[in-house]
């Protein structure tokens, strides 16, 4: 193994943080590899209903058994994590033990053939706050548009701005709200709306 320097210039050997680091990583490596096969197990358990022939009446009643003490997100979790990524996109398990099963789980429902072997690679080097960055600029969310209100007699689209029908002249002059910008209605009065200058429909309107 080559040496290691640290900030200061000494270098670390056995039993320094680098050593210890290496050891973390590595136990790391076997917990993500437990994590996987035990999704695994935990898919076809269910499939199997091997809950009932245990005595309970559902797959989270298994779950909630003291023995087994799997919380439900997290059993379902891996449980997806393992259909997704081997069964459905035929991902070798040892490809997978850099990502965490965690970082699995963030970008699963974006995955394709096509892709998943890049973002896999991607969401290595990554943490996870910047997966969740990388995946909200490559596949931003579809915002839906809400269709315009129209008037129910003549089907025409209602104005951006209010508008105001004048009714009579002179001091009888009676002003009605049409719409106005935030959809609510302003009181009607017989005093003409400031700015109105008298003009009955905006040019732009209609």
């Amino acid at each position: 193994m080559s040496q290691v320097i640290d900030q200061t210039g000494t270098v670390l050997g056995q039993g320094d943080p680098w050593e210890r680091h290496l050891r973390i990583v590595d136990l790391r490596n076997q917990a993500e590899d437990t994590f996987l096969d035990l999704g695994r197990e935990l898919y076809f358990f269910q499939q199997q209903e091997g809950y009932v022939v245990l005595g309970h009446p559902s797959f989270e009643s298994y779950l909630a058994d003291p023995e087994v003490d799997i919380g439900r997100r997290t059993a379902f979790m891996l449980k997806a994590i393992y259909e997704t990524y081997v069964l459905g996109l035929c991902c070798e398990p040892a490809a997978l033990l850099p990502c965490g099963y965690s970082k699995l789980d963030i970008m699963r429902s974006f995955m394709t053939q096509e892709n998943v072997m890049e973002w896999i690679g991607t969401a290595a080097a990554l943490s996870r706050s910047d997966l969740k960055k990388e995946l909200g600029e490559a596949f931003p969310p579809e915002i839906p548009q809400e269709p315009p209100e129209v008037c129910p007699t003549c089907g025409r689209p209602w104005p951006k701005r209010g508008r105001k029908r004048k009714y009579g002249e002179g001091e009888g002059r009676f002003w009605e709200t049409i719409q106005d910008f935030s959809g609510e209605a302003e009181e009607a009065g017989s005093e003409e709306p400031e700015g109105a200058g008298g003009v009955d429909w905006p040019q732009e309107v209609w």
